[in-house]
This record gives C-alpha cells, sequence and structure tokens, in this order.
C-alpha cells in the first residue's frame, strides 16, 4: 500500500510539472523618452527606442505605439522630455489606458549612466528602478539588455521554469537518532513559478542521501527524499529573496543492518531492508542573483519522519545553483 502510494506521489507530481503553463494577461506599457543631462537629447531618445524594442521582444508586456503617445503628448502640449515624474507620467498612463509607465534619464559624466523606472499607473508607485553604466556609446546595447534580464524576472507574470541542483547535510533527531547520526547528499528540484498566481511557486524536490549508523550494528543508510512543496517569494531587494515552503511526500529508506546485533565472537549479519515513511517539511530558500537567470541559493529545511509508533525528525540545509529559463 505504501509503495504504491508513493508512486502515486511520483507520478502525480511530473504529471503537474507537464501540465501547460498558463498564459496571464499582459499590463500595458508606454516607453516615454528618456531626458538628457549633459548629452544630446537625440542620443536619450535612441536609448529609449532601444528600452521600448528589448522590452517589446521580452513578450512580457504589451508595448503601446509611439504614435499614440506622441498624440496624447499633442493633447496635453508637453514635450515628453519633460515628463519625467511620477506624477506625469501616471497622467499621461491613463490617458493612453496603459497599466505601467517606463521613464528614464541618461547622464554624462566620465561615462554614461542610464536611469530607468517603471511607475505603476494604478497607484503611482515605482515598482522598477534600475541603473546601469556605459562607457560608450558602443556599450549602450549591451548596458540596456543588462536591464531587460533584471526586468524579465521582475515582472514577468506567466507561470516559467526553474531548476536548481545543490549539496546537502541533514542530521538525524528524535527517533530516527536511534538508527542515524548524519548523512551528506544531492538534492534536486523543479519548480513552476507564478504558479496559481503570481510570486506562488510549486516544487517538486527529489534527493539522495547516505547517512552514519547509530550504532556497529548498521552498516549503512540511504535514503531517497520525495516532496511537493508549495511556496511564496518575497522579494527583499535587488539580489535577495526568500522562499518559506511547506510540503509533504515519501521518504525511502533504504538500511543495510543486522537485526540480532553481533552474534559471540562480535560478528554482524547484516540483510538491507526498504522502508517506506510518510513525511512533512518546512522550508526556506535564500536566494541571491549571481545573474538574472542564476541563483545561489541555500535551503534550510525541516523534515518530519512518521512510522508506526515513532516520529523522527532530520534538519538540515542545501546550498546550490538555481537557473531560470
Amino acid at each position: 500500500m505504501q509503495k504504491n502510494f508513493f508512486f502515486s506521489i511520483v507520478i502525480c507530481s511530473f504529471i503537474i510539472l507537464a501540465l501547460p503553463l498558463s498564459a496571464k494577461d499582459k499590463d500595458r506599457v508606454a516607453v516615454l523618452d528618456f531626458n538628457a543631462h549633459n548629452c544630446p537629447q537625440s542620443l536619450a531618445k535612441v536609448i529609449s527606442d532601444m528600452v521600448g524594442a528589448k522590452v517589446f521582444e521580452t513578450h512580457i508586456f504589451t508595448i503601446v505605439e509611439r504614435g499614440q503617445i506622441d498624440q496624447v503628448f499633442k493633447e496635453l502640449e508637453l514635450q515628453q522630455t519633460g515628463c519625467t515624474d511620477s506624477e506625469c507620467a501616471v497622467e499621461v498612463g491613463k490617458m493612453l489606458s496603459a497599466n505601467k509607465i517606463v521613464i528614464g534619464t541618461v547622464h554624462k559624466v566620465d561615462r554614461y549612466i542610464v536611469i530607468l523606472k517603471i511607475v505603476n499607473v494604478a497607484d503611482n508607485h515605482i515598482e522598477g528602478n534600475y541603473r546601469v553604466e556605459a562607457i560608450d556609446e558602443s556599450e549602450f546595447e549591451d548596458a540596456i539588455q543588462e536591464v531587460i534580464e533584471k526586468m524579465k524576472y521582475d515582472f514577468k507574470t506567466d507561470s516559467f521554469l526553474s531548476y536548481s541542483i545543490s549539496a546537502g547535510f541533514l542530521y538525524a533527531m528524535g527517533d530516527f537518532e536511534d538508527v542515524a547520526e548524519y548523512g551528506y547528499g544531492i538534492n534536486l528540484n523543479a519548480n513552476i513559478n507564478n504558479f496559481l498566481f503570481r510570486s506562488a511557486i510549486l516544487t517538486l524536490s527529489a534527493g539522495f542521501y547516505s547517512f552514519t549508523g547509530a550504532d556497529d550494528s548498521i552498516d549503512s543508510i540511504m535514503i531517497i527524499p520525495v516532496s511537493l512543496y508549495f511556496g511564496y517569494s518575497f522579494k527583499i531587494s535587488r539580489k535577495f529573496k526568500i522562499v518559506p515552503s511547506i510540503g509533504g511526500g515519501y521518504l525511502v529508506n533504504m538500511m543495510s543492518y543486522d537485526k540480532d546485533n553481533a552474534d559471540q565472537v562480535g560478528n554482524y549479519n547484516y540483510s538491507r531492508e526498504i522502508f517506506y515513511d510518510p513525511t512533512a517539511s518546512v522550508r526556506c530558500d535564500i536566494d541571491y542573483a549571481a545573474l538574472p537567470y542564476l541563483y545561489i541559493s541555500l535551503s534550510p529545511q525541516y523534515t518530519f519522519l512518521f512510522e508506526k509508533k515513532k516520529t523522527g525528525q532530520m534538519l538540515g540545509a542545501n546550498l546550490g545553483v538555481k537557473l531560470f529559463l
């Protein structure tokens, strides 16, 4: 019965992850001409046009056409370069029926500095603030692409996948401490980001760990935990986010041990048995963005193992990398 239930969890998990990722309504975004400081206004306009084109290529937003933006400014009798604060951007955004407005400035000191802001039209809130530098004009495209890569993961609302691999350490506690001490291993995760709603994450997690036995009667212990987690991503800063999660699953415990302990001369007769234990877990991924699409991830976790009349625990952590697609 336990074996069937364990394999049912694995099969259902892969079915869920194989379902088509849901498409959500895209925000309508208008990119206004950037303002220039100590450099030609024509150069700032080139950069704003470049931003608009690259934002469109992400397929995250619906872009307001340039002609519509020009028409609104004509009606307001304003120059686009004079619209540099959020209040003006919100007024223009409402007339364009846009959800967000992109405004920016280009500064020239010893190098070019581009500052880009994304304003939410509904509440006049700055949702994104980006700064990038370029030594000369030849670096503009790469600099703008760097900003776009950051925006992709800040504003993507469609479901998308990420994967992680990590090395882990687990410490046995409770009733599990009677047979094991500590273990090392690897952990693999497949994540659906923005699952059901934005920032919600569904994770299928599987690992392989080798434990040290609590005494000489236990030759080896190998466990394979498989779990489904549901979590929510909280953005702490530009580089850091945390993802607390709760989950449950099954643990395959392959133990080689001597049921009768040592014989009269101290020899052990080891035999292998396989146990299947239901589990419940809490974990928290602490992610650092090394690159826009690559994170360093530390994942402390606490797991309960349920056996007949026994409850074991494991406390540990995994450290690895998380790749976003």
